[in-house]
């Protein structure tokens, strides 16, 4: 039989069942470097037909249930895309990265950040669920029915109790690759899905994986005006001799935690040597894999304010500095710990030995190794911070644990001011996560994938045939077809005849031996 005839019926047998759209989760970027930004996931649509997500609802195994009157986390009202083509791959991203932020629902960032082509699809999600770096479960359902039907009543809060009528859902907690705070894990393609052993950790230049890089929001104003605080400005007083946070901006009107900042006064003798690698992080749980301050010193009696490395020192300098009159000490953090708005425990500790070695108890991370710490509360005595204001502490000799030693900035207390317009390129996202997003699961590179789609089918075949023709590319073909995302993420099973049908073409194609013409 002619082989272009032989793989013209193969394809015909193959595509002659219409198979049931089916959605499979074939990777998870669970816990990237900038982990309360950046997660996201795969899915795959095995079907014939596109199957459009407008409308679906996400959320993890039980979490208390999303109002009824929120917007559905997939809402072409704000995605520019929606939709997963037929035997087809999307990436679902947490398109918000805060309150008014230009980054919001910007699809292009994403693919900046992950070098994504404009025909890879991409669908931005509002109220991402935070992939829990420990392990959870959580699904998708077409519509506000379908989730309700999964809710069940916990002591009179409805909470998620499981799938049954989710399109699609996964489990990691138990099996699945440990993560190492950069690289996503992906599904290779074999058995289900649901299986831990069927996935692994991707390594850059490995099955479709790449290390993403630095992606900027160019232009216009980047922070809120609103702001209000003191930074660099140290509270009067004779201070210990000790370091000190001695003010925070947890909740800034700008977006979140681009803006958030924290300043600590050196009441040392000695000059703090940021370059020998600090630790700044709270007390939730999942630590930072190395110090994330390394650069910059705070010399004996003066302040500095530790701020979140996504923006760059001149977003600050022009926001809090501007002019540079104040001569304030910009130090950058990078894995900013985001500011919990209800309360949180910061820490600040001297070396990366000392924040390992900390107690980490069932309420979280300890600090009492730490070179400062502060443990603050939205009630409980302390201030709030109303969406715009910074705490102060009132004077260096106050113990800063004490609620009423702290104060809200206002324009009235003599000596906070508003920030000033900053704007330019504010970086959305370092870089430095492996990933393949929009390459599906499909283990290491496939030597028989001579058309380079990830997987090994007929069209390979015929790419075999026009350029190659050996005995070997065949023999390679054949133990490679089915492998990638093509055939083995498929789970329409075809009726009997029809399979019968196609594995005996199928045998008749592998075992002619064919010359080139």
């Amino acid at each position: 039989m002619n082989l272009r005839k032989a793989a013209f019926l193969l394809v015909c047998c193959l595509t002659a069942v219409p198979a049931e759209a089916a959605l499979q989760i074939t990777e998870l970027m669970i816990e990237p470097n900038e982990d309360t930004a950046w997660e996201w996931f795969e899915i795959r649509n095995t079907g014939t037909s596109s199957v459009d997500l407008d409308g679906y609802i996400v959320d993890r195994l039980g979490d208390v249930q999303i109002s009824a009157t929120a917007a559905p986390n997939v809402d072409s009202s704000v995605t520019a895309n929606t939709v997963i083509p037929p035997d087809g791959v999307a990436v679902l991203y947490d398109a918000v990265v805060g309150s008014g932020s230009p980054a919001n629902f910007n699809d292009q960032v994403f693919r900046d950040a992950w070098s994504l082509p404009p025909s890879t699809p991409i669908i931005g999600l509002q109220g991402f669920p935070a992939l829990t770096n420990t392990g959870t479960a959580f699904g998708l359902w077409p519509n506000r029915t379908a989730y309700e039907a999964d809710l069940f009543d916990d002591n009179g809060t409805m909470r998620v109790g499981g799938f049954a009528s989710a399109d699609v859902s996964i489990d990691y907690r138990l099996g699945f690759p440990a993560r190492d705070g950069v690289a996503s894990i992906s599904w290779d393609g074999t058995d289900s899905f649901q299986t831990g052993s069927n996935w692994f950790l991707n390594q850059d230049g490995s099955g479709g994986a790449i290390e993403s890089v630095e992606a900027t929001i160019m232009g216009g104003q980047l922070n809120s005006t609103d702001d209000i605080g003191n930074p660099g400005i140290a509270p009067g007083g004779t201070a210990p001799s000790s370091v000190l946070i001695t003010e925070v901006m947890y909740d800034p009107d700008s977006a979140e935690d681009d803006w958030e900042w924290i300043e600590i006064y050196n009441g040392t003798p000695a000059t703090l040597d940021f370059t020998q690698g600090y630790v700044l992080d709270d007390d939730d749980f999942g630590d930072i894999s190395a110090a994330n301050i390394t650069s910059g010193s705070v010399p004996s009696g003066t302040t500095a304010v530790l701020f979140n490395d996504d923006l760059t020192l001149a977003d600050i300098q022009q926001a809090w500095d501007a002019g540079g009159a104040l001569g304030t000490n910009f130090i950058p953090v990078s894995n900013w710990p985001a500011l919990a708005n209800s309360g949180d425990a910061i820490g600040l500790w001297s070396s990366f030995s000392d924040y390992k070695n900390e107690a980490v108890t069932g309420s979280g991370r300890t600090t009492g190794n730490a070179a400062a710490a502060l443990d603050y509360d939205s009630g409980m005595g302390w201030p709030s911070a109303n969406d715009r204001a910074s705490i102060s502490l009132d004077d260096l000799a106050a113990t800063p644990i004490t609620a009423a030693n702290w104060s809200r900035s206002s324009s009235s207390d003599g000596v906070s001011f508003n920030a000033a317009p900053s704007a330019g390129s504010v970086l959305v996202h370092p870089g430095g996560d492996i990933g393949s997003p929009g390459f599906a699961a499909g283990g290491p590179a496939l030597a028989a994938d001579l058309d380079s789609d990830a997987d090994v089918d007929i069209s390979d075949l015929l790419a075999w045939q026009r350029d190659d023709g050996s005995a070997g590319g065949l023999a390679t073909w054949r133990n490679e077809v089915g492998a990638g995302m093509a055939v083995a993420a498929m789970n329409a099973v075809p009726e009997p005849n029809t399979a019968m049908l196609t594995s005996l073409l199928l045998a008749g194609v592998l075992s002619t031996r064919f010359s080139r013409r």
